[in-house]
């Protein structure tokens, strides 16, 4: 919805609030609105809008400010509301729909309404590749979360378009390769250079960590991986040695989430969760329940080009701290 026409609406509704509040909630009229619950509760019918797109505008409306504080609005199907409401605002919220049912006459007599599903598409960066497919403002696209599909209002070749972009956007991705390292290193103020399997490709992010104050950096654990035909990848890795005091330390890590890349670009969008688990002490015992290292996050990286997701102080070992870096590329 647009701000010019929200605020429209946000202006009507004040007013028809006002008039509510010193008369009774109109009763229901045939037509459109043809079923009645109950004071509190009504079912109405749309004849041109999508009721789920309708239900989420009222949503806007109640968060904006409080304009329709009270109800609640839920769409059954594509063309039914149900909405539940207070004696005094249940006139109001009628005529927000009113409103929003009113037919598109800006649209041309052969512009048709299409709902597409989107698989397994991605909604974070779909709205500006359809914006480049469609002749705006004549032609206009929603989201519909509740059902997982896009709502294109648009001439049959647009609509056409679209759905062929959400049939290619929704073929299973390319696989890439992940390539994980666990960096640990020391905040203790003792610089004592670099651990000797440190490879040359992380230079550049190791000099990003000692200019945060790390010394004597080690990749812990080098984690290379290919997702999989839905972009998904799990993989985990231990090592188990001793100490130069003497002891041993076991250490577990994990890495699990999905890859996919973004279509005709040079990146990537990422869901990771990394974890190392471990322990201090004799070989023998087992890193349960003891999590040094815990990131969960979301991120759009370029490919080929190395990120540090995350680098936090150790929650068990105390002056060292631990990170996080990946390289992503394609197969």
């Amino acid at each position: 919805m647009t701000q010019s026409r929200f605020f429209m609406l946000s202006t009507m509704v004040t007013g028809v609030i006002a008039a509510a509040a010193l008369a009774e909630p109109p009763a229901p009229e045939a037509g459109s609105f043809d079923l009645t619950l109950g004071k509190n509760l009504q079912v109405l019918r749309l004849e041109h809008a999508h009721a789920p797109a309708v239900a989420h505008a009222l949503k806007e409306l109640s968060a904006e400010g409080g304009i329709l504080a009270g109800f609640h609005a839920s769409a059954v199907n594509d063309t039914t509301l149900i909405v539940r409401a207070r004696e005094e605002m249940m006139g109001a919220v009628r005529s927000v729909v009113e409103e929003l049912d009113k037919p598109a006459t800006s649209l041309s007599s052969d512009s048709t309404t299409a709902f597409l599903p989107l698989g397994n598409v991605s909604t974070a960066t779909l709205g500006p590749v359809i914006d480049t497919i469609l002749s705006k403002p004549r032609e206009q696209f929603a989201l519909d979360p509740l059902n997982h599909r896009l709502v294109v209002r648009a001439s049959p070749a647009s609509v056409a378009r679209v759905a062929a972009f959400l049939k290619e956007a929704d073929a299973s991705p390319s696989p890439l390769q992940l390539e994980f390292h666990f960096l640990r290193g020391s905040l203790s103020g003792n610089a004592r250079g670099d651990a000797p399997n440190l490879p040359k490709s992380l230079q550049s992010v190791a000099s990003a960590l000692r200019e945060g104050g790390w010394n004597a950096i080690e990749d812990l654990a080098p984690i290379i991986i290919t997702s999989g035909g839905e972009g998904g990848f799990s993989s985990s890795s231990a090592i188990n040695r001793k100490t130069t005091d003497g002891t041993g330390e076991v250490l577990e890590f994990a890495v699990k989430g999905t890859a996919r890349p973004l279509p005709e670009t040079e990146f990537a969008q990422m869901e990771i969760r990394g974890q190392v688990f471990g322990e201090f002490g004799p070989d023998e015992e087992k890193p349960e329940g003891r999590t040094q290292f815990d990131v969960n996050t979301t991120l759009t990286l370029k490919l080929g080009e190395y990120v540090v997701l995350a680098a936090a102080p150790s929650t068990t070992s105390a002056g060292d701290a631990i990170a996080l870096a990946v390289r992503v590329t394609t197969k």
